[in-house]
């Protein structure tokens, strides 16, 4: 997340001066931060559930329809995380190489450009 927030080009080819100003990466952080949201919000959900289930208990045990409708909810969470949390890591990983690749090679480019001398060793 540094690169994006750095105040410098990430590439020359990029559509702004500055990686937080791109469109593009606007788009997927945004998509990135509701995934994030909706998740952390569904296990709070559900966090809430248990407390209250775990609240409700006599002589150790829980009331029984407060304990399934929190055993339901974490386990609504449980498959939709399931779903979505690796295709959130993977878009995050593969933007972040990104990103690192094209800054590598804006930089050295821009290195070989300045010096012509190494232009002929490839």
């Amino acid at each position: 997340m540094s690169m994006i927030a750095s105040p410098r080009l990430v590439s020359r080819h990029a559509p702004t001066e500055r990686p937080s100003d791109d469109p593009l990466l606007q788009c997927l952080l945004g998509e990135l931060e509701s995934t994030a949201y909706i998740a952390r919000a569904a296990i709070l959900d559900a966090a809430d559930a248990i407390a209250e289930a775990d609240a409700s208990a006599r002589g150790g045990v829980p009331d029984a329809k407060l304990a399934a409708a929190a055993q339901l909810k974490a386990a609504k969470v449980k498959v939709h995380l399931d779903r979505v949390a690796p295709e959130a890591i993977l878009t995050l990983a593969l933007a972040s190489i990104a990103l690192l690749a094209m800054s590598f090679v804006d930089v050295s480019w821009r290195g070989r450009r300045s010096h012509p001398d190494l232009l002929d060793r490839g």
